[in-house]
C-alpha cells in the first residue's frame, strides 16, 4: 500500500516568502504555482519522497525557519478500504493550536481524571465566535478538539442509522442556532494492542504519559502511517463510531480550568462510515486501515 507523506506548517505572515524560497532551493517547483493561502492558519503540502522531505528541511533551516513537522500516511484505493472491517477516521481539517477547554462551554469533570483530564466532557453546547464559525460544510473543526458536523451531513447520518456519535447544536457567541453540531463519540474503545504502528509514547518532560491514568502521552510517529490493531472481539457491540482510549498529546488540568491542556483520542468507524462518506462524495476526512487480529 503507497505511503503519503506529507509536511504541515504553521507559517507566520513574515515567513511565507521565506519558505516560497525553500520550496524553490529544494528542487519543489510544483509546489510554488500552489500560492499558500493567507486565511489558513496550518498548511499542507505533500512530497514525492523521503529525499524531497531531507531537502525542504534543509532549505528551510538555511531560510531561517523552523522544522517542519513530517506525517506519514497510507495511501490506500477505494477498493482496498471496502475491504477493512474499521478505519481510522482522521478529519484534516482542523484549528491550530493545542486543544484547550472552551472558555465559554459548561463542562463535566466527574469521570475526569484529576492530573490529565481525561474523561472530560462537554455538558452544554459550544459557542462559536463569528471567524469560528466554518464556510465550507459538511465537516468542520474548532479549537477546543469540537469537531463540527454540519446539518446536511447530521440529515445523512440519522438517515443512515449511523450509531455511537451524539450531536449537540452548536451556537453564535449572542446564543442563536448554528446550522453546525458538535459531534461526540459516545463509546471508548480498549487499549490497542502491541501491534500497532505510527504512535510513540513520550518520554521527556512535557510528553511523559499520566501519572495516574497513564491515557495520555502518545504521539504520532513521523516514520511511519498509523496503523491501530485491535483483537476480532473489539467488534462485539462496538457502534459504528468509538474513540481511541489513548489519547494524543499532553494533557495538564489547571485553574482556570480553560488554561488546561487536552490530549485527544482518534475516532475508529465501522466501514459503513467510509461508504456513506464515499457516496455523498464528502471532503474533509481521511481513512485508513485497522488491523485486526
Amino acid at each position: 500500500m503507497p505511503i503519503e507523506r506529507r509536511v504541515l506548517l504553521s507559517l507566520r505572515p513574515g515567513e511565507r516568502g521565506r519558505f516560497q524560497e525553500a520550496l524553490l532551493a529544494a528542487g519543489l517547483v510544483d509546489q510554488l504555482v500552489a500560492p499558500l493561502a493567507a486565511d489558513e492558519p496550518l498548511h499542507e503540502i505533500d512530497l514525492p519522497s523521503d529525499d524531497a522531505i531531507v531537502a525542504l528541511t534543509s532549505a528551510m533551516a538555511a531560510n531561517g525557519l523552523g522544522r517542519p513537522v513530517v506525517r506519514r500516511y497510507w495511501r490506500p484505493t477505494p477498493k482496498e478500504l471496502r475491504c477493512c472491517e474499521l478505519l481510522s477516521m482522521f478529519v484534516w481539517i482542523h484549528a491550530s493550536g493545542l486543544p484547550k477547554p472552551r472558555r465559554e462551554q459548561r463542562l463535566d469533570l466527574g469521570a475526569a481524571c484529576a492530573e490529565c483530564g481525561a474523561g472530560l466532557r462537554p455538558a452544554g453546547p459550544a459557542r462559536l465566535r463569528k471567524r469560528e464559525v466554518p464556510t465550507r460544510p459538511p465537516l468542520g473543526s474548532v479549537s477546543g478538539g469540537v469537531l463540527l458536523v454540519h446539518d446536511e451531513l447530521l440529515a445523512a447520518l440519522e438517515a443512515e442509522r449511523i450509531s455511537g456519535l451524539g450531536f449537540e447544536r452548536a451556537l453564535d457567541a449572542d446564543g442563536a442556532p448554528l446550522p453546525w453540531h458538535e459531534a461526540r463519540a459516545a463509546h471508548t474503545l480498549a487499549p490497542m494492542r502491541v501491534g500497532t504502528t505510527g504512535m510513540f509514547r513520550g518520554a521527556i518532560a512535557g510528553e511523559r504519559p499520566c501519572g495516574r491514568c497513564g491515557r495520555d502521552g502518545w504521539f504520532d510517529d513521523p516514520a511511519q502511517p498509523f496503523t491501530p490493531s485491535y483483537g476480532r472481539d473489539v467488534l462485539d457491540g462496538m457502534p459504528d463510531a468509538a474513540e481511541t482510549y489513548e489519547l494524543f498529546g499532553k494533557g495538564a488540568l489547571r485553574e482556570p480550568l480553560h488554561a488546561s491542556d487536552l490530549a485527544r483520542p482518534r475516532l475508529i468507524v465501522r466501514r459503513r462510515v467510509y461508504e456513506l462518506f464515499r457516496r455523498l462524495k464528502l471532503r474533509g476526512a481521511r481513512f485508513s486501515p485497522v488491523a485486526l487480529a
